[in-house]
């Protein structure tokens, strides 16, 4: 695997024999990640979760009591009750735009309607993999600060102090779950860009009454600009508005 910052490879929260597997191959491989493979299980409600901290989620789509892993930017993991879908719910607490909202409203009107991602400023979260028991995996996607090599049908991810993680995807896959991040990301600085007056520094932009002004008619107004075009153009200065 390619890695070229200092990774750790101790994730806490592992078994012994997980965490040795973890030591010889340099990396987690998620693609083989059991139930049983980890000892730190988890019982709280979803909002609890801090999702600044979150790296990856894991769907095990098995019967209760433990339904998903979470692994955080700062090299834990722990099996946690809740499905997924119910902890992506919650997103909305910690965040200014709802999830429900972005999938009901927004994406489709872009014509995006399967593997849905959550785009929020320089938030993003991708979905990894087929849905399975009405679930998916999530990775954390962070533009400049990944370290990302491709093996065959394999994706191999880390950053600054996390451990390498091993994904089933291949580049192509992943380019077009990114672009789809992307046209949601311009999509949304379109809309902010008409609702902000003119002059009005970013840094003084209440986000809240911004995302709530975010209505079917701004979208039907847009979705003939936005929601049809083939290439997306980068949208950095985004993590400044929302």
């Amino acid at each position: 695997m390619i890695n070229h910052y200092p990774s750790p490879l101790t994730l806490k929260g592992l078994t012994t024999a997980a965490q040795q597997k973890v030591n010889r191959a340099g990396y987690l491989d998620v693609t083989s990640l059991k139930l049983e493979d980890i000892a730190d299980k988890r019982n709280y409600c979803p909002k609890q979760l801090d999702f600044k901290n979150v790296f990856a989620l894991v769907n095990f789509n098995e019967p209760e009591p433990y339904r998903t892993a979470v692994i955080t930017l700062d090299n834990h993991i722990f099996a946690v009750r809740s499905t997924a879908n119910r902890l992506l719910n919650k997103l909305g607490h910690t965040f200014v735009l709802d999830r429900d909202h972005l999938r009901r409203d927004i994406c489709p009107a872009l014509g995006i309607n399967k593997q849905v991602p959550y785009v929020c400023g320089d938030y993003w979260l991708i979905p990894m993999d087929e849905i399975n028991g009405n679930n998916t995996s999530w990775i954390r996607w962070m533009n400049q600060e990944l370290d990302v090599a491709y093996e065959d049908e394999y994706l191999n991810i880390g950053c600054w102090r996390s451990v390498p993680q091993r994904w089933s995807m291949t580049r192509l896959r992943l380019r077009r779950r990114l672009k789809k991040c992307l046209l949601v990301a311009e999509f949304i600085e379109a809309i902010v860009a008409q609702i902000v007056p003119p002059g009005k520094p970013q840094e003084l932009i209440d986000v809240q009454p911004v995302v709530e002004t975010i209505t079917q008619n701004h979208i039907a107004q847009l979705t003939e600009k936005y929601g049809r075009q083939d290439d997306v153009v980068s949208v950095a200065g985004l993590c400044g508005i929302l």
